[in-house]
């Protein structure tokens, strides 16, 4: 039984096989990777772009995780907030409202595309400001439609 677990013996690499093909198969990530990475600034991690994006893809997965946590409180059933944030998700992207931006910049989603995304390089519906103020005002009303109810059900 102690035999099962010998170095040796795992994915093949058998004591002496040194095949061409191993070797290659070892070289060739550590060259893509050294191509791939080679001269990457580190600074970029602590750039003010990079932490004012994932600054405000944080803003997104919050506040969006409160939307989607409010909609079954407020409808008292898992299964229809459910279907109603699957409803506000399907209409973003089906883009039925995107004939109309002023109605298309008030769905969750699109509020979340116009925070996330770059105005100059992308035709969005509103500004990341604008975005970012809508995403705040459904967590803000689910939230507090729910402590509502909460307390309705508490009288």
């Amino acid at each position: 039984m102690e035999d099962q677990y010998r170095s040796d013996e795992f994915a093949g690499c058998g004591a002496g096989s040194t095949a061409p093909g191993e070797l290659v198969r070892a070289v060739l990530p550590i060259l893509f990777m050294y191509l791939g990475v080679g001269d990457w600034n580190p600074a970029l991690l602590w750039s003010t772009e990079a932490l004012t994006g994932q600054g405000r893809f944080l803003l997104y997965a919050v506040l969006m995780t409160l939307t989607g946590f409010a909609a079954p409180l407020l409808a008292r059933r898992n299964l229809t907030g459910i279907i109603a944030v699957t409803v506000l998700i399907a209409l973003t992207m089906a883009q039925l409202f995107a004939a109309v931006p002023a109605a298309d910049a008030l769905l969750p989603l699109s509020a979340a595309r116009n925070l996330l995304l770059e105005p100059t390089t992308n035709v969005l519906t509103a500004s990341p400001a604008h975005g970012a103020a809508v995403l705040v005002g459904w967590a803000v009303l689910t939230v507090a439609a729910a402590v509502a109810l909460h307390r309705w059900d508490a009288r």
